[in-house]
């Protein structure tokens, strides 16, 4: 009984987060991004502005959990979208790209990010993008290991790494259509995987 009242503090504490988060995906999603004001997220969870502020910190950092969650949500239905996929590693390439940057390009999230003027929003997927390229690393390496279990997982990292940061320049910066990204990026990266994977 005692070692269940240690852990309720930390169990109460990522509910409120995770309370927290839905709430101002919510709030958000009635007008936009740029408008979303931490009051409202606190009245929609039913909690002080002071606790809000307490567990959060700043209006950047509670769009950066958002932004992180819907990372990982992302980074599930690409992996499911990739077990489809073939034994063609450049059509993997391609196919993944195609996906995230269709995704990121329909989300007004990721268009709040890139065209709002409030400081620290750009950073998230700029300067400050580095935990979403861990996430998405991470998510591309484990999948790529899963299937090839023999593959070298410092080369393996080493694409997943590359692609991820390609993928995030392209979703900053989306000056032509997604096909031929998504193509570019698989010519790139596909060659050096397959080698990867051929010597595992």
């Amino acid at each position: 009984m005692a070692q269940r009242q240690h852990r309720f503090p930390g169990v109460t504490r990522h509910l409120l987060r995770e309370a927290v988060i839905d709430a101002a995906a919510e709030v958000a999603g009635r007008s936009d991004w740029g408008s979303l004001r931490m009051g409202d997220v606190a009245v929609a969870v039913g909690i002080s502005r002071q606790t809000l502020y307490a567990e959060f910190g700043s209006k950047p950092a509670l769009v950066r959990a958002v932004v992180l969650r819907r990372t990982d949500r992302l980074l599930g239905a690409l992996s499911a979208v990739l077990a489809g996929t073939g034994g063609d590693e450049q059509e993997a390439v391609r196919t993944c790209c195609r996906f995230v940057l269709n995704a990121a390009r329909d989300d007004p999230m990721v268009t709040c990010l890139l065209t709002g003027a409030e400081s620290g929003l750009l950073d998230l997927v700029t300067t400050d993008s580095a935990p979403i390229i861990d996430r998405a690393t991470a998510a591309l390496t484990g999948h790529v290991l899963r299937r090839r279990p023999a593959a070298d997982p410092r080369r393996v990292a080493v694409a997943a790494d590359a692609l991820a940061r390609l993928l995030v320049s392209h979703v900053v910066l989306p000056d032509r259509d997604v096909d031929t990204v998504a193509g570019e990026i698989a010519e790139l990266v596909g060659p050096y995987l397959r080698e990867v994977l051929s010597t595992g």
